[in-house]
């Protein structure tokens, strides 16, 4: 991709989103996005949850929306994560 886009450009890690813990099919998604493709995913992965899907319809962020849900904490630690990778 950064040959066509930026090739300064430096890509820290993919984000995993919408993701349920609770079944097979979301932890082997994330190990072989990681094994596979070899992209390193930046922790934590941030659960499925209507609450984070309803914000676009109320015309507000997610933390604005739902900060002290499970998927706001997320971002929140993720967010964090990626300025302590800078």
């Amino acid at each position: 991709m950064q040959h066509y886009t930026n090739e300064n450009l430096k890509i820290l890690g993919g984000i995993a989103t919408m993701y349920d813990s609770r079944t097979n099919l979301g932890k082997k998604v994330l190990a072989e996005v990681q094994e596979v493709h070899g992209l390193v995913l930046i922790e934590p992965p941030v659960p499925r949850s209507v609450r984070v899907a309803e914000a676009p319809g109320e015309g507000v962020s997610v933390l604005a929306h739902t900060r002290r849900s499970r998927s706001g904490e997320a971002y929140l630690q993720l967010a964090a994560n990626i300025e302590g990778m800078l």
